[in-house]
C-alpha cells in the first residue's frame, strides 16, 4: 500500500457505499443508503470546498455507474439528480447525463 499499489484478494471486489468503498467476497449487487445528506456549503468558496465537492461528487458517481452495471437505472438516477442539484460544480460522467435523458 505505501507504494501505491493495492491488490484484493481472488474473490473479493469494490462496493461503493456512499462515501466509501466497501470490501465485498463476491460480485453481487450490494445495496446502498440512499443519498439523503445535505452539505452546507460556506458562501466564500476555497480549494477545501472544491475538494470536498470533487470527492463526494466523484463518489455519488462511483454508485451510480455502479447502479447501472446492475441495471438499477433507476437508482442510478436518483444519485445523478443528487450531484446535479447539490453539487453543480462538479462535471457528471457523460454516461449519466444519458440516463436523464431516457
Amino acid at each position: 500500500m505505501q507504494k501505491g499499489e493495492f491488490n484484493l484478494p481472488e474473490g473479493y471486489s469494490l462496493a461503493p457505499d456512499l462515501f466509501l468503498l466497501k470490501v465485498v467476497q463476491n460480485k453481487n449487487y450490494i445495496p446502498a443508503a440512499e443519498p439523503d445528506f445535505t452539505i452546507r456549503f460556506p458562501s466564500n468558496r476555497n480549494i477545501y470546498i472544491d475538494n470536498i465537492e470533487r470527492i463526494v461528487g466523484a463518489s455519488l458517481s462511483r454508485r451510480a455507474l455502479y447502479e447501472m452495471n446492475f441495471g438499477m437505472n433507476d437508482k442510478a438516477k436518483i444519485y445523478v439528480k443528487k450531484i446535479i442539484n447539490e453539487f453543480p460544480n462538479y462535471k457528471v460522467p457523460p454516461a449519466l447525463m444519458k440516463l436523464l435523458q431516457n
